[in-house]
Order: structure tokens, then sequence, then C-alpha cells
């Protein structure tokens, strides 16, 4: 799927998250610009309806939103690298029984897991294309 816009980007959101099952991880890596809000807001109302939908997880690096699978959503932009995720206790977020998100994957990508099944890279790229 290709996206362009921030209305394609909900709609892959939504697809997306009625996909999704207890311990998926979404890795979304690349450069955001404006579509950086759109995927993550579209799967916590799939998952967690009627929830925070205006919330902006801008300077917190974990939220949890609970909802019909409970959303972790991670913020790791200003981790220096994996490293700064030891002392949180990581492996629950990666392990349990909810679906986690994570914003600029790459900075952390040596501790997610690799499975395919489990581990779903989403990449966007200079022209705003949301990439799977």
């Amino acid at each position: 799927m290709i996206s362009g816009d921030p209305t394609k980007t909900f709609y892959i959101g939504r697809i997306l998250g009625e996909t999704l099952t207890a311990g998926d991880i979404v890795a979304l890596t690349g450069n955001w610009v404006q579509e950086k809000p759109a995927l993550p807001r579209e799967l916590r109302e799939v998952l967690c309806p009627g929830g925070l939908s205006d919330h902006q997880s801008t300077f917190t690096l974990v939220n949890e939103y609970p909802g019909r699978l409970n959303l972790i959503h991670l913020d790791v932009y200003r981790l220096a690298s994996s490293r700064d995720l030891q002392d949180l206790g990581y492996e629950e977020f990666f392990f349990g029984k909810g679906v986690t998100v994570i914003e600029w994957a790459e900075k952390i990508q040596d501790i997610i897991p690799e499975n395919p099944y489990r581990s779903r890279w989403l990449t966007w790229t200079r022209t705003n294309e949301v990439l799977i």
C-alpha cells in the first residue's frame, strides 16, 4: 500500500488496525512530516474506540490506551539508542497482551523482535508515502 496524504494514511491505519492481534508490533520509520499522527491515531480509534483520540504523545515516551486490544504507543524520537529503554522493562511492551506501535523505530531496531508475523515495518519516504 502507498499513501501520499493523511486521508489515505487513516485508511491504511483502519485496515491495519482491524488485522492486528495481541502481541503484534507496528514499527514506524522514516520521514513523517504531516502524516506522523495519522496512522497511530487511526490505530487508536480502531483498537480503543471512544478513547483519547485527540491526545498526542509528543513529549511522552510511552502511552497506553485500553480497548479491544490494549495499545501501547512508544515515541522513541528523543532516545539516543535502545539502551535508554533498558530501565523501562521494554520486553513487557513487545511481549505483552496488546499491540505496540513504535514511532522512530529505526532508533531501537536492534531490540525489536524479528518475527515477520508479529512485526510490521512501515516506512515514510521523502515524498510522504507510506510503504508497507
